[in-house]
């Protein structure tokens, strides 16, 4: 079955300045490709791909005008049926919802943000994840989430039980650097002895504004901390947060480095006093294992989320200001508990290209049987 197994990717998040999401299924489709030669991976996208050369990978690039899930709903369907495509891998929450004929579907979903954040998308992405991610994880054949926390609320909320949880395959390159690449890294951006880390794009659910406000008034209350480094692009409806970092910038405490290559975060995550991530909400929270992976100390807000990325090794706060100021003073006064991790946050008995091959093949014989949901373990941990 395999030679005529024919895979169909959504790659619109594989693009050159990738984040989370294209992290994500970079991440996880390179190693599936690579360990599966027989199958054919069809990649399909509205603009460029970015996505190594291989053999059984072939890149549908498609930069008509239609986007997001117009695209999906306007243009996919006909593309998959003229390539004959025998699982659809919606890997950004979405699968078309027209009928897909012979086509089978998994679809993972990151978070359910519109739900319960809708003030941190856009009007256009708020109400096309509200109509068609719902209707996405009931109509596929098998459905996978990237946490336990959202599997949980997929099945609150969609009523629909999550096959198995695929987390983010963080890596190797997430590592303690070595002596000549912290050094290069440390040149290249100027880094101070001690500095607080934030890594993310700058958009509502980060939380940025309200960080650096408990940041300024630990600092107006005479409290000694370093300064803030940030490391992440602008992104929607980032005013507020674009005013409070050049004002931080102003003031002399916070240094913004703009969009950071990976190849430069192993040394950044590993030089910080600190790494911090406030965000109110995370499907996941891929930089938290990802800094713990190279020997950071790590503290982040308090969803179940960022507490399973952790391993439940981070210092988890309230993310409101009093909060944040809280856990800012403990850090300062050296009594909060950070140690650092010597061992990977994430040893995957059944590594996450793994889980993704079962659920396609799971999807290509669901007219024969019928799916039943099938657990990852969760990382447990070590502390």
């Amino acid at each position: 079955m395999l030679g005529k197994l024919r895979v169909g990717v959504d790659a619109c998040t594989l693009v050159s300045h990738r984040t989370g999401v294209g992290n994500y299924i970079h991440d996880i489709l390179l190693p599936a490709c690579e360990a599966n030669p027989a199958v054919t991976w069809v990649l399909y996208s509205n603009t460029d791909i970015h996505f190594p050369d291989r053999p059984n990978v072939v890149q549908r690039s498609n930069a008509g005008n239609a986007r997001g899930v117009f695209w999906q709903n306007l243009h996919l369907p006909k593309l998959l049926k003229r390539d004959g495509i025998t699982v659809y891998w919606g890997a950004n929450g979405f699968i078309p919802l027209r009928d897909l004929g012979k086509t089978r579907a998994v679809v993972t979903i990151h978070d359910l943000v519109h739900r319960f954040q809708p003030a941190a998308s856009e009007k256009l992405v708020r109400w096309s994840r509200r109509v068609c991610q719902p209707s996405s994880a009931k109509k596929a054949d098998v459905v996978t989430c990237n946490s336990d926390s959202t599997a949980a609320d997929v099945a609150t909320v969609y009523g629909v039980e999550s096959w198995a949880t695929m987390r983010p395959m963080i890596s190797g390159a997430f590592a303690p650097p070595s002596a000549s690449k912290a050094a290069e890294v440390a040149a290249k951006y100027s880094l101070p002895e001690h500095f607080i880390l934030v890594v993310g794009t700058l958009e509502p659910r980060k939380n940025i504004p309200l960080f650096l406000d408990a940041v300024a008034h630990c600092r107006a209350a005479g409290i000694d901390l370093p300064m803030v480094v940030h490391a992440g692009g602008s992104g929607w409806l980032a005013a507020e947060t674009e005013a409070s970092v050049t004002a931080a910038q102003a003031a002399g405490w916070l240094r913004r480095l703009g969009f950071v290559p990976t190849v430069d975060l192993p040394a950044l995550y590993n030089a910080c006093t600190v790494f911090c991530m406030p965000s109110t909400y995370e499907g996941y929270g891929m930089p938290i294992a990802e800094a713990l992976n190279c020997g950071a100390a790590v503290m982040h807000g308090d969803h179940l989320s960022m507490v399973e990325a952790s391993g439940g090794f981070g210092y988890a706060f309230a993310p409101t200001i009093p909060g944040m100021a809280d856990a800012l003073k403990l850090f300062a006064s050296g009594k909060m508990p950070l140690p650092r991790r010597e061992q990977p946050i994430l040893p995957q008995a059944e590594p996450s290209s793994d889980v993704l091959f079962a659920a396609i093949m799971e999807a290509a014989l669901s007219e024969c049987r019928p799916v039943q949901p099938r657990r990852s373990p969760a990382p447990q941990p070590t502390r």
